[in-house]
């Protein structure tokens, strides 16, 4: 495989579209301990890898590549040893959670209820995706 020292070093690497990529990396790092590891531009693009592993890309929105709206989002999983303290500092620094996750913690739902909302949540958002792209 070709090497490139300015890609990184993952094999897979996601490509988060955000509106503000200097506002991103202040973010990222913040929330999680990323470190911007490559600059693009002043708000181009900036590759972020996180100590002990992981990478991430934040770049710009362009024709084609478009941040998350209403039916496109992104989803981050993470491995961690005291998920409600990372659910904490998440949200200190300004972050969401998937509600139904922090109901099963809170005690305000059952597994099997939270999996039964996030399924029908997840149906309504496919509706709205074929009536947006009816007839393409």
């Amino acid at each position: 495989m070709l090497t490139n020292r300015s890609a990184p070093h993952a094999r897979i690497t996601p490509v988060l579209i955000v509106s503000d990529v200097r506002a991103a990396v202040a973010w990222y790092a913040a929330a999680f301990g990323f470190v911007e590891h490559v600059r693009i531009g002043d708000g181009h693009r900036a590759q972020l890898g996180l100590p002990g592993g992981g990478e991430i890309i934040v770049a710009e929105p362009r024709p084609g590549r478009e941040p998350p709206g209403a039916i496109r989002l992104h989803q981050i999983m993470l491995k961690v040893e005291d998920a409600q303290a990372t659910v904490a500092h998440i949200a200190a620094a300004g972050g969401a959670t998937v509600e139904e996750l922090q109901a099963v913690w809170t005690g305000q739902a059952t597994p099997q209820q939270a999996l039964d909302r996030a399924a029908t949540r997840g149906n309504e958002v496919l509706r709205q995706y074929e009536k947006l792209n009816a007839g393409r």
